[in-house]
């Protein structure tokens, strides 16, 4: 394992907006971290600590978090997101990953899995469900 990983983000314009996101490690297939609402890339330091000896990893800053700029957009949705995504992975000229998504970033997985299916070989899910959120949920 490999001792406290010093990440420097990779910026792309996506349109007026920033996106910071980070590539790290070595291998021939590339994973994809999420985070969920209110987090960034630190809340996958472990993983990307364990995983980057062997793998490709690509985690973004969602809009709004971390090192990327909010979407202009107000109403800005998880679609929206699943595109930023999708313009890193075309950027980076993925063919195939692995997403795995935490908490909202898991609604941006499943997302981006919906509309570009042909590109993933795997999908997790942590802290998430491919269920809607009821109305409780969705004002908390």
């Amino acid at each position: 394992m490999q001792n406290s990983i010093k990440l420097t983000p990779q910026h792309y314009h996506y349109g007026i907006d920033q996106l910071a996101y980070f590539d790290e490690g070595k291998g021939d297939q590339t994973i994809l971290l999420i985070h969920g609402f209110g987090e960034d890339h630190r809340v996958w330091k472990n993983q990307i600590e364990f995983l980057s000896s062997q793998f490709t990893l690509i985690v973004p800053d969602l809009p709004g978090s971390g090192k990327s700029s909010p979407l202009k957009n107000e109403e800005a949705n998880i679609e929206e997101y699943a595109e930023c995504i999708r313009a890193i992975v075309t950027k980076e000229n993925i063919n195939s990953l692995v997403i795995i998504g935490h908490s909202m970033g898991g609604y941006v997985a499943l997302a981006y899995g919906e509309k570009y299916s042909e590109s993933i070989i795997g999908l997790g899910l942590f802290h998430s469900t491919a269920f809607a959120d009821n109305e409780l949920k969705i004002e908390a």
